[in-house]
């Protein structure tokens, strides 16, 4: 007899995606946080592997494994009850193809653990959720990207909210009332490249860049190096964002209200470069957190009593948290 090779693993690939859904594994430091976290873990482009959507779902204190296969998957949110979005290369023809296809936005139901598309041919998109009602979304077009929003998924009325940025754009958040946005873009500064932040008006269709701002407002160059962006605030005008200083190593998170232009410094640290940093609930603070001692990524939450508290401990790459 024949064994047809490929639709074997075909098979094997299927029932892996199929009953991997729910899993332990011995990778969390403590269930001791109060909300529900989603991220990507597991992405090493170099290495061939482009990372799965994982969930650590607070109120079944369980570890659920979104996709456990090798489509490239990125940007997972919380949307709507029971519902998981993220974007994903999973066409037929997109296995292990990486970065060379399409990007789809999916909606992952826990209830009935059905996967369904719903946005296609996006071109390098960039997805945020701002509440349960919109999704925000960035498209690459001539010379820079463009924003555009969708309303409820009930149709396919897309439409631009504003004209193109002309940055390179990795990561941005939109504020809760939809009048402004922070976003993460690649500069030179000195003949390196780094992160900074760049705040945008939608009403006004104003760019402020952001840290540029705030050196002017100090009078010394506080924010020189690599920033990241983080969550506005859920019902306040402020937002999060942290910045890493090379010459000493210092990671430092700030708070800036944008209503009172004034700014709070939370938290510093040594040995941890903080990103994806999300609001939680009863004042908590989670990110993602680099060490370079030990280069690795774990998710981390601060409380609100200000302790430093380990979520995940195991040694794979993190990106793309998001919380609820």
């Amino acid at each position: 007899m024949k064994i047809n090779y490929n639709k074997l693993f075909v098979a094997i690939l299927t029932l892996g995606i199929t009953f991997n859904f729910f899993c332990s594994p011995k990778e969390l430091n403590t269930w001791e946080f109060e909300d529900s976290l989603v991220y990507v873990e597991g992405k090493e482009l170099f290495a061939g592997r482009f990372g799965d959507v994982v969930l650590l779902d607070k109120d079944s204190e369980s570890i659920i494994k979104i996709t456990n296969d090798s489509y490239f998957d990125s940007n997972p949110f919380f949307f709507k009850d029971s519902t998981i979005a993220f974007i994903s290369k999973r066409r037929k023809k997109d296995l292990g193809s990486g970065l060379a296809k399409s990007d789809d936005l999916y909606l992952f139901s826990l209830e009935d653990k059905s996967l369904s598309m719903e946005i296609s041919d996006a071109i390098n998109p960039i997805f945020i959720k701002n509440d349960d009602s919109y999704i925000y979304y960035m498209v690459y077009g001539d010379g820079g990207y463009e924003l555009r929003n969708i309303e409820n998924l009930e149709n396919d009325s897309v439409y631009m909210v504003t004209k193109y940025i002309p940055d390179l754009l990795t990561r941005f958040t939109v504020a809760t009332n939809s009048e402004k946005i922070l976003y993460e873009y690649i500069a030179q500064l000195d003949g390196i490249f780094v992160s900074t932040l760049m705040l945008y008006d939608i009403q006004k269709n104003e760019k402020i860049d952001f840290l540029q701002k705030l050196n002017k407002e100090k009078k010394e160059k506080l924010f020189r190096n690599s920033c990241f962006s983080g969550t506005f605030h859920p019902k306040e005008n402020k937002f999060l964002f942290s910045c890493q200083n090379y010459s000493n190593n210092a990671t430092k998170l700030f708070e800036y209200n944008y209503e009172e232009e004034s700014l709070n410094e939370l938290f510093s640290s040594t040995t941890l470069i903080m990103k994806n940093i999300n609001y939680g609930k009863s004042g908590s603070i989670y990110f993602i957190g680099y060490s370079s001692d030990e280069e690795r990524d774990d998710i981390w939450m601060i409380n609100d009593n200000g302790e430093l508290i380990q979520i995940t401990d195991s040694n794979t790459e993190k990106d793309n948290l998001d919380v609820r």
